[in-house]
């Protein structure tokens, strides 16, 4: 079978400047620290991307809630959820975009209020990201958008949502999937070129 690299690779080989960035706080907070937060970081991202799918997919959701103020940031993100989105078309499937040759999973594909069908990307962390972190969270996203074109076959989807889920605040970012698509393939001709260079 073939074999198609994932989106994540492609940005994290590509996104330099965030790289070095992630060293350098590596370095200045020390290994185990540094450790220690990524893990908590990544366990709340877990616990409340599953949580979103979860209830968006009406599946019991609040017996998995054991924190003070976890169910009042779960009726909050209930309540946000349910004033966007309609219906669920796909959530956490596999995708390959031929177009580009490259692979992810998607967390979820809607139809939003007024129609239009739209993927979504649940994102965590303390406080909203801004910058290159939004811009590859929109590559990520656009490419997603372009896989499930063909696999989904139920119109066009060009929009895209990011869902920034931080403790004192939740973003609904929404952007055409134009907005990205010059940087996405600016993103996967330079990783083709750091592939190429390695043969």
């Amino acid at each position: 079978g073939l074999y198609y690299p994932s989106v994540t690779t492609l940005l994290k080989l590509t996104d330099v400047e965030g790289q070095a960035a992630l060293t350098k706080w590596r370095t200045a907070v020390g290994e185990e620290m540094s450790s220690n937060i990524t893990k908590r970081a990544v366990a709340r991202g877990n616990k409340w991307h599953k949580f979103c799918e979860s209830y968006i997919m009406g599946l019991p959701v609040w017996n998995s809630l054991t924190e003070p103020g976890d169910l009042t940031y779960a009726s909050d993100l209930g309540h946000f959820l349910n004033t966007h989105i309609r219906q669920v078309v796909a959530s956490e499937t596999r995708v390959v975009s031929t177009t580009y040759g490259i692979a992810g999973r998607v967390d979820l594909c809607v139809e939003l209020m007024d129609g239009r069908l739209a993927v979504v990307d649940f994102k965590t962390g303390r406080k909203p990201k801004s910058g290159q972190r939004v811009e590859n969270y929109g590559i990520q996203t656009t490419l997603y958008a372009d896989a499930l074109q063909s696999m989904v076959g139920r119109g066009i989807i060009d929009t895209i949502v990011i869902v920034q889920l931080c403790p004192k605040q939740l973003l609904w970012q929404e952007s055409s999937t134009l907005q990205w698509v010059p940087l996405l393939e600016e993103r996967v001709a330079r990783f083709a070129e750091l592939v190429l260079a390695k043969l």
